[in-house]
């Protein structure tokens, strides 16, 4: 027996073994929390390396005296009733020379690649001054990259502690500014001259300690002049609101947060929601280094397609386009995934948005709502845009759906409260909690992007007329300038845009336009709730009696399957085992024969034996004595008796056999017996499925073959372009109870006008006015009404904090769409994200990476500061590439995991297609385009390379590749009679530019054609790849220019496959290479263009 003090050792030992796990594991949780936190600290030290980049064609470079505009004023150039503000930006400076700058600090002999191409341009430090040249108070400020690489400068005297100085450099500059000031005060003409500048920039310069910073510098000093509204009370009392608030020159923001990063108030923020550990599933998801669990390859696991695609995960609603066409299988599945809320997998219960570990933590078998993050892989012209219009029309349902079950459509609001700003008084209503779920947020680093999804999607062309869809279609129009079906998304971001917008919506009635209040106002609802919703509920209850018919259906062709499978295998067995049972009963008759045989010789031979001998011989034997005759009847005898014993051995042996055989036969028959009843069982159920399979099969008009096992065991090619289980009255059921869904909003808002106006009006104040701090609070239900008035917002990245001011909790947004992520560097979107509950990331890594302006050297310092990996790396990453690797449903592109993968390519004709999908997307890619059109036979050249052999360059631009491609224009304006459909893309952005330069000097106009419309044409069909994401022409011009002296530059356009894969799949029909074969031939990926495209000796 064990001793007692044993088990009090063991559980104490068990006891500090568990504390000793619990306290590991809370160890690894805060290593992890750190981990996340170092990574915001590296990407907010990005954001403040990151050059401010001064653009703008208002912008005057000022070298002399008489070139200072508030002194032209003096002279009557100012105009009546207008006044002028200026931006002063001193210490011009191009990104080139930051990069090569903060290499020497580093005394790293590598600089930024490709720093000849980084011609954008910042400055050191801006300020702003009136008419008369007087400083504007409280208008002094340094672009934070500026505060950094001063602090870097120090690095010997700070250590790695440098970064830790911004603030006391700040405030070193901040002191030099005020001590210039006070001293241009203090003289008798207060009127900033050119001199006091050159004077500041240089105390700026001084403060700094970076002297040597003064080399560097291309012009000493920029003006921006602008033009405020004449208001005196405006000006002079606040300066800096009417410089805030008023778009200024041609700069793309109209206020000073040029001068700093727009994400670091967002990263500042979330790293602190870290901290307290209060952040979402979709943001933890998305800093997760990869996906912990079994991955789904679903370019190879069909059984997973199989799943995502069946009839139960079928989405109640479509956007009403034509019929005619649904969704390919991998937009289907996309689709599927991204609108229900959890599958379960194999291995568990799983978010399919990517919130594994809150799937997990729950016993049940679905999640309401769940929140999380979820990538799809969207290689080029393979129907994104398509995609997140399906996932719109799905989420206004289930809005629609908690509308529907409001006994009165005023239950939605709980109460109001009133708020006073600038003596107004807004009355603002909120909303019950289930109503703040389902706003959609699109959003992007890509301004044309967003902007052309939103203006998309109201466009009437985009539906099918014969649903009749209608929403404000009036003011839908008015607001997108083209007829439009209603107002399904809203163009906003910035505070021009919001302006714009709500001036639009909300105008004041007159003949010709009204707006939303007017109309509000002046209708009456023509249909009651209970109607309106009976409606919805209608179409849903249609759709959901065909769900479950398609679920039947599905069931039975499974169960098809499944009894062909069995019936197979069953007249198999019953034919194998009537074949054992025949071929035993077949040696049971040979048996029977023989035995039969063998009785009949030994009957013969007994009765032979018991013959007696002839007495005859019997005396001729005895005397004459014949004894060998007699010897031989002897042994006739005995040989007979043997016989007789052999014969008799070998039917006992033959009986014992036959016997056996019994046995088994009966056997066989005892086994076939159930088998052949269990084959008829079978025959009749299959025949019975079989007819009902035809039924339903035959009462519907299928997009593709029913999904059978021998369907799935087809060739790659016919799945992927296949439709399963969708069949046209589905489709268009499906497409009405969005309908439906779109006429409850309606409704609803007619019948709620007050509240929602009341709300309409709290928002526009809160995005558009001077005082908006007093709606902070109820920002989540002002944009929730607003949302039930516009389904969807686009938005830019950089504009994503101010326009959703107020919504700093976590999941404070339902959805959010992320477009073009490929683009968009990782931290751009980390506000977006936590702020948003669901998160759907789409876009293409292998197409334009993101634009990031901080040097190498800098980034790489930063990783080392912090400790982190270069998988975070701004460098190499985008919010694509890191939403895909935490995504269980994807493929391999090579060796890179990809999200969920768009397959079907409609767009590109071959050799295009064929050459994208082998440089860049591992042929992963399904051609669906159509046949070329005899138009363009007719009128384009055929896809060719002209070989330019050219030494006289300027830069990368060579004149004779650009001739050649002046030729080809003219040619097709000449054949025409009007400007082409076509793109003239280069690597290089100075190539670009003198293209530009050069249609606008020489191409032949169309006869008639204004100037104005060919410069337009010009600007928007020239320039590098960034210009032509997500768009497409009928022919591409792959202008490479490139110095054959400056190899560098020539082996960074193809050191991977994204700009030539872009350039190539903006061509729909035909992609002309201009330029030097032999040099572009032998880099990677062009290397494989001469295999497909003839190579044609330039004429020029």
């Amino acid at each position: 027996m064990c001793c007692p003090y044993f088990y009090l050792w063991y559980t104490l030992t068990a006891l500090q073994q568990k504390d000793y796990n619990k306290e590991n594991l809370e160890l690894q949780r805060m290593e992890g929390i750190q981990t996340h936190i170092d990574i915001m600290k590296y990407w907010e030290g990005v954001e403040r390396f990151t050059p401010q980049k001064l653009d703008g064609k208002s912008i005057t470079f000022v070298q002399y005296q008489h070139k200072i505009p508030w002194r032209s004023l003096d002279n009557g150039n100012s105009l009546s009733g207008e006044n002028h503000i200026y931006t002063i930006f001193l210490g011009i400076i191009s990104f080139a020379n930051i990069a090569t700058l903060v290499a020497q600090m580093l005394q790293d002999s590598t600089s930024y690649q490709n720093n000849s191409e980084l011609s954008d341009k910042s400055f050191l430090c801006t300020f702003q001054v009136d008419n008369n040249g007087k400083i504007l108070s409280d208008t002094f400020a340094v672009p934070e990259y500026f505060l950094s690489i001063a602090c870097l400068d120090q690095k010997n005297a700070y250590a790695k502690e440098w970064i830790d100085f911004i603030p006391v450099t700040r405030q070193k500059l901040q002191d030099a500014f005020q001590s210039w000031t006070q001293q241009i005060k203090t003289r008798t003409n207060p009127t900033v001259s050119l001199a006091d500048l050159q004077e500041l920039l240089s105390d700026i310069v001084t403060a700094s300690g970076m002297e040597t910073i003064t080399n560097s510098l291309s012009n000493q000093i920029a003006i921006l002049q602008g033009t405020i509204p004449a208001s005196a009370s405006r000006f002079s009392s606040s300066p800096h609101e009417a410089y805030d608030n008023t778009e200024v020159g041609t700069m793309e923001n109209s206020d000073l947060s040029i001068l700093r990063s727009f994400y670091l108030d967002d990263i500042r923020m979330v790293s602190n929601a870290m901290i307290r550990e209060d952040v979402g599933a979709g943001l933890m998801n998305y800093l997760r280094s990869d996906y912990i669990g079994v991955r789904h390859d679903l370019r190879n696991d069909l059984s997973a397609v199989q799943r995502l695609s069946a009839p139960s995960m079928l989405s109640p609603a479509r956007w009403p386009s034509s019929n005619s066409t649904a969704l390919s299988l991998a937009q289907h599945v996309a689709v599927n995934i991204a609108v229900n809320t959890a599958v379960r997998d194999t291995d568990g219960l799983f978010s399919i948005n990517g919130a594994q570990w809150a799937a997990k933590s729950t016993s049940q078998a679905e999640i309401t709502d769940a929140p999380g993050l979820f990538s799809i892989n969207g290689p080029p012209g393979t129907g994104k845009s398509t995609l997140l219009r399906d996932i719109i029309s799905n989420v206004v349902t289930a809005r629609a759906q908690l509308l529907a079950e409001l006994p009165k459509p005023q239950d939605a609001f709980i109460s109001s409260q009133t708020i006073e700003v600038d003596r107004y008084k807004y009355k603002v209503w909120t909303l019950q909690p289930q109503f703040l779920r389902h706003q959609i947020v699109i959003a992007s680093s890509n301004n044309s992007a967003v902007e052309n999804i939103s203006k998309e999607i109201p466009r009437s062309s985009e539906v099918d007329s014969t649903y009749g869809l209608q929403y404000f279609a009036d003011i839908a129009t008015q607001i997108n300038g083209e007829k439009s079906w209603g107002i399904g998304a809203a163009v906003l971001g910035n505070k021009n845009n919001c302006s714009t917008f709500f001036e639009k919506l909300l105008m004041k009635g007159d003949i010709e336009r009204i707006g939303l209040e007017s109309f509000l106002q002046g209708i009456n609802t023509h249909s009651t709730w209970l109607e309106v919703t009976n409606n919805f509920k209608d179409a849903l209850k249609e759709f959901s009696v065909l769900k479950d018919e398609l679920q039947h259906f599905a069931n039975q062709v499974e169960q098809v399957d499944m009894l062909r499978a069995q019936h197979k295998e069953l007249k198999e067995s019953v034919n194998g085992i009537s074949k054992r049972l025949e071929e035993y009963n077949e040696k049971m008759r040979t048996a029977q024969d023989t035995l039969l045989q063998n009785q009949i010789a030994i009957e013969e031979t007994i009765a032979k034996l018991r013959t007696p001998r002839p007495l005859w011989y019997v005396l001729v034997c005895d005397i004459f004595k014949e004894y060998t005759k007699y010897q031989e009847w002897s042994d006739t005898r005995l040989a007979d008796m043997w016989h007789i014993g052999r014969l008799l051995k070998s039917n006992r042996k033959l009986k014992e056999k036959l016997l056996e055989m019994h046995r088994e036969a009966f056997k066989f028959t005892f086994k076939l017996r159930p088998l052949v009843a269990a084959l008829s069982d079978v025959t009749e159920q299959l025949n019975h499925s079989s007819k009902e399979v035809e039924v339903i099969k035959n009462k519907y008009e299928w997009y593709s073959p029913i999904p059978t096992q021998e369907f799935w065991g087809g060739q790659d090619n016919d799945i992927q372009l296949s439709s399963p289980w969708l069949h046209k009255q589905l489709e268009t059921v499906r497409s009405k109870v969005f309908v439906e869904a779109m006429n409850l909003h309606y409704s609803f808002i007619l019948h709620t006008k007050q509240e929602i106006l009341n709300n309409i009006r709290s928002i526009r104040q809160a995005l558009t006015g001077e005082s908006t701090r007093q709606f902070k609070l109820f920002m989540k239900d002002l944009w929730s009404t607003f949302f039930m008035l516009v389904p969807s917002v686009s938005t830019t990245f950089a504009s994503f904090s101010r326009l959703f001011s107020g919504l700093e909790e976590r999941e404070s947004i339902g959805w959010l769409l992320i477009d073009e992520a490929g683009q968009s560097a990782p931290q751009e979107a980390l506000g977006a994200i936590y702020r948003s509950r669901r998160t759907i990331v789409v876009g293409d890594p292998l197409q334009i990476p993101p634009v990031v302006g901080i040097s190498s050297t800098i980034n790489d310092l930063l990783l080392e500061y912090y400790n982190i990996n270069s998988e975070w790396s701004v460098l190499e990453q985008s919010v694509q590439t890191i939403s895909d690797r935490a995504n269980m449903y994807g493929t391999y592109v090579g060796d890179i995991w990809v999200g969920c993968p768009l397959r079907v390519h409609r767009r590109c004709i071959d050799p295009m297609f064929t050459l994208a999908n082998q440089i860049a997307y591992d042929n992963l890619m399904i051609q669906g385009t159509s046949s070329i059109s005899p138009a363009i036979v007719d009128v384009y050249p055929k896809t060719q390379w002209l070989d330019v052999r050219d030494q006289d360059f300027d830069g990368h631009w060579s004149r004779k590749e650009g001739m050649e491609a002046l030729q080809i224009i003219n040619g097709l304006i000449q054949r025409t009679g009007t400007l082409p459909d076509l793109y003239i893309i280069s690597p290089f952005k100075s190539v670009a530019e003198k293209m530009r330069k050069l249609l606008r000097n020489s191409i032949r106009a169309p006869e008639g054609m204004l100037q104005t419309m060919l410069t337009e044409w010009v600007k928007k069909s020239v320039g590098t790849v960034h210009k032509f994401q997500g768009k497409q022409a009928q022919a591409v011009i792959l202008l490479l220019g490139g110095n054959p002296s400056n190899t560098g530059a020539i082996n960074w356009a193809s050191r991977h496959p994204n700009i030539l894969n872009v350039a190539l799949t903006r061509a729909k029909y035909r992609f002309i290479v201009v330029g030097n074969h032999s040099i572009w031939s032998t880099r990677s990926y062009f290397s494989l263009l001469p295999t497909m495209i003839p190579i044609i000796e330039a004429t020029n």
